[in-house]
């Protein structure tokens, strides 16, 4: 479990151990100065300090300016023994095999034809929510709801500013991805991050959007982005909406 403190606790932790620091003196000499081992590292300018912590397999040590906890598999690969295995099929599995693949019926049938009723099943759909990316779960979140967070929306009949409901400023969608819904964004999501998500030239959610106040982002229409996650994804099981939602008012520019 990965746990994590505060400067406080950190100082605490180490304040009963020191490290004895020399002073020149200006004499030729030196003056001893004793300083707990936190307060000595936190000041110290080679201190190792990443941006935030993160999970990628196979990725090196620091990825982004964060910490890859990921250190290497449990056991050590090495070849094995398949002696059983060719003696069995040398010994007449070959022929037996091919005895009780004649006795089937196979016609028509192809090892790489998946039943649709498989594909659009809601126990795979299930299962490829629980293995997707943080962004990409959070996205998901966002087109099952059919709201933008925090959306530059007006409900004022007598105001002429313009509602935007598919828009949004950069750190409203930060914070609802990284502290609202998925707690494991908190340490290493940025807003270069962001960007690359909504600009993934492979496959484009958002457009740039710059008002007075900040950045931000439109989201693409919600059935054509709905419809691009199917074509990925294999069909969900959407709500009724074919826009983004014109909730109530949640934001009054300056």
């Amino acid at each position: 479990m990965l746990v994590f403190q505060g400067k406080d606790s950190f100082l605490l932790r180490y304040s009963n151990r020191l490290v004895q620091l020399e002073i020149p003196d200006g004499t030729g000499g030196y003056n001893i100065h004793r300083l707990p081992l936190g307060a000595w590292w936190l000041s110290h300018r080679d201190r190792r300090q990443h941006r935030g912590v993160t999970f990628r397999p196979g990725a090196p040590e620091v990825v982004r300016e964060c910490l890859n906890m990921w250190q290497g598999w449990g056991v050590v690969p090495k070849p094995g023994d398949w002696g059983a295995f060719y003696s069995q099929i040398a010994g007449g599995g070959a022929e037996a095999m091919m005895w009780e693949l004649q006795r089937l019926e196979l016609d028509g049938w192809h090892p790489r034809d998946i039943p649709q009723s498989l594909l659009k099943g809601s126990t795979l759909q299930k299962q490829q929510t629980h293995t997707l990316p943080p962004l990409e779960h959070w996205y998901l979140s966002l087109l099952q709801d059919g709201r933008v967070p925090e959306a530059l929306i007006n409900n004022d009949p007598t105001s002429k500013k313009i509602s935007r409901p598919s828009t949004a400023y950069t750190k409203s969608l930060r914070e609802d991805a990284a502290m609202n819904r998925f707690q494991r964004l908190k340490w290493e999501l940025s807003d270069t991050m962001l960007e690359e998500f909504m600009t993934d030239e492979n496959w484009p959610k958002a457009k740039k959007f710059r008002d007075n106040k900040r950045n931000g982002w439109t989201f693409e229409p919600l059935t054509e982005s709905r419809a691009e996650w199917d074509k990925r994804y294999g069909p969900q099981c959407w709500n009724e909406m074919k826009e983004w939602d014109h909730g109530p008012k949640q934001w009054e520019e300056d």
